[in-house]
């Protein structure tokens, strides 16, 4: 009964790691594994593709490769670390081109289990990555039979898999009825008069090459190389390898666009794609790959500025924050004995995350676009606004409300607390307000 426009495989990530460790240590272990396996996989890709050179050149591009990798793992982290799960969502999409690209030519059962499992988990953290897999699948497509041997009937193992595992989560129906009738009716419909049509997203490949340059130019220069010189190979081969190559490229970018936002974290679809391209750039002309090679160099060298101390130390004081709001709150909620609160402050981090008490839904953070997404999201809100006890603000930043709705905060609530509240101090920069009626304060 709380909408959150994410799969369902990512709450079942984070409940995974609640129940194991109490805490968010199996994301970080799992982000951790991924920051190895990237570069690993580039490795394991471009190795069977080197075996005719001589030493020390075979060494030295597999070397290169590595660092092709753990560019490509960095810039990631960069744009969706700290718990954002696309930098797994990769890292699981090139273990499992690894084991594609090395699938025997005869069908190989245990091979398309392993590749469904890792399909299913992918495709369940975030539904783009399907576009992904379909991707990575043709730039490694050895014959047609090998492509649906270990790309199509996994796929179709996968989505079985899927849809059992909703229903016995008790998820299914939820799944189509409200998690994908936004998703269709947001993303894909009302974004399209900001960002194109769903299919016309595709074509934006502008807005990667932006992101990535505002990142690292010598990265995006190292990228672009990779793409041209798969372009122009594919392109002398034959007609079908080139509209191969195209439509495989064209289903990365469709994946970083699926969401119709272009968030930073979104562009991380492609990586996967990246390396294999950049892996079949060096095994069909190595000079081109040298040169790619030399940006991704330059662009360890001269654009690394992830401060993560930083980043840590803003975390660890923006927790303190947020942990005090929280006990805050399920202190007088206990007093009061009240089971939610209304939770009123705009989209980012709130004290929501740290509550024992669940805010009320379906909407829990003031985003337009949630509360807009739909009627249902809507009255809902509103119902919950007129009978609400306990309404939890900011006070240094303007919400989402709607001038009706804050003249009836105004009109029905006060910071005087009842007496059940006892005594406490305002958690600021949060602010805890409540209903004035007689009937809520009991």
């Amino acid at each position: 009964d709380l909408f959150e426009s994410k799969p369902p495989g990512v709450f079942l990530v984070a409940a995974l790691s609640l129940k194991l460790f109490n805490g968010p240590l199996l994301i970080k272990l799992l982000q951790a594994a991924s920051v190895l396996a990237i570069p690993i996989c580039t490795y394991l890709l471009a190795r069977p593709r080197l075996q005719n050179l001589e030493e020390p050149q075979r060494t030295l591009w597999l070397l290169t490769s590595v660092i092709a990798g753990s560019m490509l793992t960095v810039y990631a982290f960069a744009a969706s670390g700290e718990g954002l799960i696309e930098p797994l969502g990769s890292a699981i999409c090139l273990i499992a081109a690894v084991l594609y690209d090395r699938a025997p030519s005869s069908r190989s059962w245990r091979r398309i289990v392993v590749l469904s499992l890792l399909f299913l988990f992918a495709i369940g953290l975030k539904e783009p990555f399907l576009l992904v897999i379909v991707a990575v699948s043709l730039l490694l497509m050895q014959s047609r039979k090998h492509f649906i041997h270990y790309c199509i009937i996994p796929l179709v193992i996968a989505s079985a898999a899927g849809l059992i595992v909703l229903t016995l989560l008790g998820y299914l129906g939820p799944y189509f009825s409200v998690y994908l009738a936004h998703m269709f009716g947001y993303h894909l419909n009302q974004l399209s008069e900001m960002n194109g049509s769903f299919l016309v997203r595709g074509f934006l490949v502008q807005k990667t090459f932006l992101n990535i340059s505002h990142y690292s130019s010598a990265l995006a220069v190292a990228i672009t190389i990779t793409l041209l010189s798969n372009i122009f190979t594919s392109a002398k081969q034959s007609i079908r390898s080139l509209l191969i190559v195209l439509i495989a490229i064209y289903l990365l970018f469709l994946a970083i666009g699926t969401g119709g936002d272009f968030y930073a974290h979104h562009f991380i679809f492609a990586i996967p794609g990246f390396v294999v391209l950049f892996v079949l750039t060096i095994n069909q002309h190595r000079a081109i790959g040298w040169f790619a090679a030399t940006c991704f160099l330059a662009s360890t060298i001269l654009h690394q500025h992830i401060d993560y101390q930083h980043k840590k130390e803003w975390w660890a004081e923006r927790k303190t924050t947020l942990v005090t709001a929280a006990n805050t709150i399920d202190e007088v909620m206990d007093r009061c004995e009240w089971d939610r609160y209304l939770h009123i402050v705009n989209k980012g981090a709130g004290p929501f995350g740290y509550t024992k008490h669940s805010p009320y839904g379906p909407i829990f953070i003031q985003f337009n676009r949630f509360v807009d997404g739909s009627d249902a999201y809507r009255e809902g809100f509103l119902q919950v606004l007129l009978t609400a006890p306990l309404i939890v603000l900011r006070d240094d930043e303007q919400t989402n409300l709607g001038d009706a709705a804050k003249v009836y905060v105004n009109d029905n609530f006060s910071f005087t607390p009842p007496g059940c509240a006892g005594d406490f101090m305002q958690p600021l920069p949060y602010r805890l307000v409540f209903r004035t009626s007689v009937e809520a304060q009991r």
